[in-house]
């Protein structure tokens, strides 16, 4: 009679078993995956110009980048003669007349730089002055890189070459278009501040006053 040969049994597959070399293999995966790669720092807009220093400097590119017009319709005319009249109230709010009386100009502050913003510049503390301006301090190159867009760049540097004119000139300084010094502006069609003063000049957005011949102190 021929043998017939045993075969071996074959052990039941261990389910469980199974799962737990399939999660071990799934884990080793995982940890052997490239580390996901950094993102690099936003650059921010390079500001290749310098800031000023002076603190009036500050103060009068503030003004002006706060009033003026930017984009499209931004006028170098118009930033200049904003610094200007910063310049020309801090200097009119002291004059006195030729016997030792004040004049009439205590609505330009009392002298200073920061006074005739206070008390002339409504953009002063708005919105669009704290994108450039830390309180009374410009904001350092690093801050304002990384915070403002290419435009408003470019309008702060047109500010802040306006700003250079005023701190620059001697007071009253004159508009070089217009041949007149300006004291105060706003953006009606020809609405002067004072019955004292008179509209010489319109740039972009602003309109322009300078005081009428002779009545500088009353």
């Amino acid at each position: 009679m021929a043998r017939t040969s045993k075969r071996a049994k074959s052990r039941p597959k261990n389910p469980t078993k199974g799962r737990a070399r399939s999660r071990a293999k799934a884990k080793r995966a995982v940890t052997r995956r490239a580390p996901a790669k950094r993102k690099k720092p936003l650059t921010g807009t390079p500001i290749d110009f310098d800031l000023p220093t002076d603190s009036n400097q500050q103060l009068i590119a503030g003004a002006v980048f706060s009033e003026s017009t930017a984009g499209a319709n931004a006028n170098d005319d118009e930033k200049r003669c904003i610094g200007l009249c910063i310049v020309n109230m801090a200097y009119y709010a002291t004059l006195t007349q030729d016997n030792g009386q004040p004049c009439y100009n205590s609505s330009f502050g009392d002298g200073s730089v920061l006074s005739a913003i206070k008390r002339n510049i409504y953009g002063y503390g708005s919105a669009q002055w704290k994108k450039v301006m830390d309180g009374d301090a410009m904001k350092s190159k690093d801050d304002l890189s990384n915070t403002l867009t290419a435009r408003e760049v470019k309008h702060l540097k047109g500010s802040v070459e306006a700003s250079a004119i005023a701190v620059a000139s001697t007071p009253p300084a004159s508009d070089t278009v217009s041949g007149r010094v300006p004291v105060q502006f706003n953006q009606a069609v020809n609405s002067p501040p004072s019955p004292r003063e008179e509209k010489i000049a319109r740039y972009a957005s602003e309109t322009f006053y300078a005081f009428k011949a002779g009545r500088e102190c009353q």
